[in-house]
């Protein structure tokens, strides 16, 4: 591989764009050999407080995506950082943001009053309170909000009462930088005043946005509770007056949703169910609340409110305890306690962005699920197998009860949570439990056939991304040593298991597959080609160069005969055509002239070989 260009100093770079500034080009022209500088050499828009001015004086509209895009106060420039200091151009610079204030420019206005004053919020306030007293018009003003809205900071209740006097239109703009609350638990201080000025004005919106965000717990509770007790309200009233007023810091709600409960009945839950979660963490307090929310629910026959205050309310201790307390109940019938049981199980807090969410499910402990096996297996199975995935929750008891019982299904399912898990001398109870789950399988290994199935079944179960590092983890879990490494060629002994393998939701079981499949064995030739249907679409997946070249292997295995040589020939070379320059091209070159080489009828004129003699 080439070595890359020494970069030049950035004084010749910037004698380079002074002699480019210094030419009669047209702005068109210029502006393209800025660019085709700035490709060669990124550190360009360290020197924005040179042309910007310029440029920007020049031709505003035709330079500012340019600007934009190439303004840069500091790079690494070998062997230190080249910091850009505003002070030291201030006169040019001055004039640059004076100019890009009056144009209103909402682009270029907040990178260059940051590069000014830096991060202070003192700053930021006192230049929107000039500009915002300035404004005579309320489009004059609304620009002004604009130009802020890119500057990060917060404001002062002062500011904000003066942004909302002067025009009520602001106040998208203050919601937007209300002060935090301190660690999602403490509000911050009140604005009385502001408040008292939206109340007036009958703005709920920031009325309610204010309360929220600044209430504090006791004044709230207090606020509540006076709510809950006014008979005037209508069910439907109550839960939007408290939905308004609900704080944005998660205050302690045990009291509130006792009153709501004992007054409102189990309808006043609904309110409150998204917080639950919060129960417990309000201390001592919220223990004593949490027991008497358990047995006014109890008393009243709400078995979906008291299973929701346990699972939601309540930790991994306190459900797991009402699960033992109900296996442990001789009093109930069975039927009852699979009703309960039912409706215990389930997610108990969830958290989603985008495409990317998070469940939090509470694990049973080995004894508790031990009995529950015991008891009431077929729940186990299904509802309550979920409640088993935890993998650092070491399971002894459960799995000599399962191998005594010969429960495939959930060794099964317990065998995918721990084979995915690196081990350490501090996971002791963990290796314990991924050792007995070894022995169990390595028991299998008498009949290749079963055990190919069942070690399939194992890793088809194991969720995707659920491996992250690979080598550490067969390096240290013994049960996945088994199963990835040591027993390759027994998955050969059962077809459907090394089919299942390449449909696998985790690439590590789907790369198992490809390396059995290129194995140098006479039955992986075999099954490599009646799996060519899912062998053929690895040469246009994205795929790392580790898990693609046993694909490409086990492809040159598939190839078994010329139909299905020509198949393979044509999809490689359309394969080859890529510009992936990551791509294992050498790998895949070799699988098309194997098979030209073993197939000479599907060679093209390009491609018959070339016999050249000495002349005589």
């Amino acid at each position: 591989m080439a070595a890359s260009p020494k970069k030049k100093p950035l004084a010749e770079l910037q004698k380079d764009v002074e002699r480019l500034l210094e030419a009669k080009l047209a702005d068109a022209e210029l502006l393209s050999a800025l660019e085709q500088l700035a490709a060669e050499d990124p550190r360009l828009g360290v020197l924005a407080y040179r042309y910007g001015p310029v440029l920007y004086r020049r031709n505003r509209t035709h330079f500012r995506p340019f600007l934009r895009s190439h303004f840069l106060t500091s790079v690494w420039d070998p062997p230190r950082v080249h910091q850009v200091k505003y002070q030291d151009n201030g006169k040019a610079l001055d004039a640059w943001l004076e100019a890009v204030d009056e144009a209103d420019d909402l682009e270029l206005f907040p990178v260059l009053f940051t590069f000014k004053h830096g991060y202070r919020p003192e700053a930021f306030l006192a230049e929107l309170k000039k500009q915002y007293d300035r404004a005579a018009t309320a489009d004059a003003r609304a620009v002004v909000l604009q130009k802020f809205e890119r500057l990060y900071f917060v404001l002062d209740e002062e500011s904000a009462l003066a942004l909302y006097q002067k025009d009520p239109r602001s106040r998208d703009f203050i919601l937007a930088r209300l002060p935090y609350s301190t660690w999602g638990i403490k509000a911050p201080a009140r604005w009385t005043a502001l408040s008292q000025l939206a109340e007036r004005a009958q703005d709920q919106t920031l009325y309610f946005a204010l309360y929220r965000r600044q209430i504090d717990p006791k004044t709230w509770e207090s606020d509540a509770l006076a709510l809950i007790a006014d008979p005037q309200l209508s069910p439907a009233a109550l839960e939007e007056a408290l939905r308004q007023r609900f704080p944005d810091h998660r205050p302690p709600l045990g009291k509130v949703l006792l009153a709501l409960l004992e007054t409102r009945g189990r309808d006043g839950l609904g309110t409150f169910a998204t917080y639950l979660g919060g129960l417990l963490s309000a201390g001592s307090e919220g223990q004593k609340s949490y027991a008497k929310l358990l047995k006014l629910a109890e008393a009243r026959g709400w078995l979906d409110v008291w299973a929701l205050i346990i699972r939601r309310g309540g930790q991994a201790k306190q459900f797991d305890e009402a699960v033992a307390g109900l296996l442990q109940d001789d009093q109930r019938e069975p039927e009852l306690l699979r009703e309960r049981l039912s409706v215990l199980a389930g997610v108990s807090a969830e958290w989603n962005f985008s495409r990317f969410g998070m469940a939090v499910v509470y694990p049973l402990s080995d004894p508790t699920a031990t009995l529950f096996f015991q008891r009431f297996p077929d729940i186990l199975r299904q509802v309550y197998r979920l409640h088993l995935g935890n993998y650092w929750m070491p399971y002894p008891e459960l799995v000599s009860a399962l191998v005594a019982a010969r429960d495939d299904d959930l060794l099964d399912y317990l065998a995918s949570r721990f084979i995915t898990r690196p081990l350490s001398p501090a996971h002791k109870e963990v290796s314990a439990t991924v050792d007995l789950l070894s022995h169990y399988y390595e028991g299998l290994k008498q009949s290749p056939e079963e055990f190919a199935w069942r070690a399939s079944q194992v890793l088809t179960r194991i969720p995707a991304y659920a491996i992250a590092n690979y080598d550490a983890l067969v390096s240290s879990n013994r049960l996945a040593r088994l199963l990835f490494e040591r027993s390759r060629l027994a998955y050969l002994s059962a077809p459907s298991a090394l089919r299942d393998l390449l449909e696998s939701a985790e690439i590590h079981a789907q790369l198992l597959g490809f390396r059995v499949l290129a194995a140098e064995d006479p039955r992986a030739a075999a099954l490599a080609a009646d799996n060519v249907d899912l062998l053929l679409p690895t040469l246009l997946r994205a795929l790392h160069r580790r898990t693609r070249v046993p694909a490409l292997k086990a492809l040159g295995r598939a190839a078994i005969d010329e139909a299905r040589g020509a198949l393979i020939l044509r999809r490689a070379k359309e394969a080859y055509a890529l510009p992936d320059r990551k791509y294992p091209k050498e790998e895949l070159l070799s699988l098309i002239a194997g098979i030209l080489h073993r197939y000479p009828s599907l060679r093209g004129a390009g491609e018959m070989p070339r016999v050249f003699r000495r002349a005589s």
